[in-house]
């Protein structure tokens, strides 16, 4: 026992549901601090909940343990790459960790309308790289024919056939547009998707 109390260890709670919270003080001396209270860049661990968080100089911020935890991903696309998107996807950029699937729970896309809209082919998705369907799909033609500037959430999931894919292991997102690239157009266009790594 003296061997791993002589270990450098978190500040931790044994207590379900138990969170850090922003200490009221910058001096843990002062007498205001409380157990859960943390310090800027330190750790906090629940070890009954499997939960680790972390103080920024932007408040408490939770970190993944179990890679359970809901993650986010931005891609901002330029316009000359949506006027390719059929031709040439993009990906997220996201290495899911190995045996791993992306899941996504939510997917918004922001438009900075410029002067000219984007015409012809305009269904814009996200899949899995690899995969037959999408996970996050955006009304026919709805967010890349706009002419004002705005932000537009997606429909998550689609019908797939007995031999279409939609989640593969090991792979990361990618935008894309069906049947055919864009013709037109100048604005771009930033996707946020918040997804499960299961």
């Amino acid at each position: 026992m003296a061997d791993q109390d002589s270990r450098i260890r978190i500040k931790r709670s044994t207590t379900t549901g138990q969170v850090p919270t922003v200490a009221p003080s910058t001096d843990h001396t002062d007498g205001t601090w409380d157990a859960l209270d943390v310090y800027v860049g330190e750790l906090f661990l629940n070890t009954v909940d499997d939960r680790m968080w972390v103080r920024t100089d932007n408040g408490i911020k939770e970190l993944c343990v179990d890679c359970n935890c809901v993650k986010s991903a931005t891609l901002t696309l330029t316009s000359a790459q949506i006027l390719a998107l059929n031709s040439t996807p993009i990906a997220f950029g996201i290495t899911p960790a190995s045996g791993k699937y992306i899941h996504v729970l939510s997917a918004d896309a922001e438009m900075d309308f410029q002067t000219t809209a984007y015409a012809t082919n305009g269904r814009l998705n996200v899949r899995t790289v690899g995969a037959t369907q999408p996970q996050a799909q955006w009304a026919a033609n709805f967010m890349l024919f706009g002419t004002v500037s705005r932000r537009t959430k997606a429909s998550i999931g689609s019908g797939t056939g007995v031999t279409d894919t939609q989640i593969i292991v090991d792979a990361d997102l990618e935008a894309f547009v069906e049947v055919g690239d864009p013709t037109a157009g100048d604005s771009p266009v930033t996707i946020t998707v918040l997804y499960l790594e299961l």
